[in-house]
Formats: C-alpha cells, structure tokens, sequence
C-alpha cells in the first residue's frame, strides 16, 4: 500500500490499481455526509480532481497519481457513505483504475505526481 497526498492510499493489482482514504484523514472530517464518485467507464487525469469525500465539517477532494478509466466503483459507499469508516483499507476502497497504456505503475512515478499536484494547490 503507497501514501499519496497524506489522504490517500494506492494498491497496485494486476496492472490496474485501487484508491482509497487513510483512516486518519477520515477522522478528520467525521460524520461523513456525501461520496463523490465518476462513473465506470469516466477518464481521469493525474492532474484533476475526479471526486470528494464530503463531511458535515470539511471535504477531502479525490485525486489519481495515473491517468485511466474507471473500470470498478464501489457503489455501496455511494447510498451508504458511513461505510467508508466501517473498513477503509479493505472492503471500503473507492475505485478501481485501468491506467493509460505505457504508464509507469510505480511507487517513484505516484511520488512525482504528488509533488505536481501539490504545487498546483
């Protein structure tokens, strides 16, 4: 599991790879009251927000380190948002992404797109 932007957490899994909230960003902005989340089949940018996690107190805005196509939401988290505390290292993830062809699925790339993101914030 790979940190990125503090908030988030990436799993790499069989050339695709999953997006989920750490836990600690997560008490940060308790009780959930919204889940942002695209549609399967919606392109993401590694430079855009493509959703949010909404609290009665803050927000956490949801970025991709790789350019991709959703090919899995987690729907539940959508009708439920409280779900996403119930377990947001396993069956709590967001979505699932196929990344553009060539892409550099690694730990080193995720870190520079972070650092691009950043700076743009």
């Amino acid at each position: 599991m790979i940190t990125f932007l503090e908030s988030h957490w990436i799993e790499i899994e069989d050339g695709s790879f999953v997006i989920g909230v750490h836990e600690e960003a997560l008490d940060e902005i308790t009780p959930l009251t919204e889940i942002q989340l695209p549609e399967v089949d919606s392109y993401v940018g590694s430079d855009r927000s493509f959703g949010e996690v909404i609290g009665e107190q803050s927000s956490i805005n949801l970025y991709s380190p790789f350019s991709g196509t959703i090919i899995e939401v987690n729907d539940i988290l959508i009708e439920n948002p409280d779900t996403l505390l119930d377990d947001p290292y396993g069956e709590s993830w967001l979505v699932r992404i196929e990344p553009d062809k060539g892409v550099d699925l690694s730990e080193t790339q995720i870190k520079a797109v972070e650092e691009l993101i950043l700076e743009e914030l």
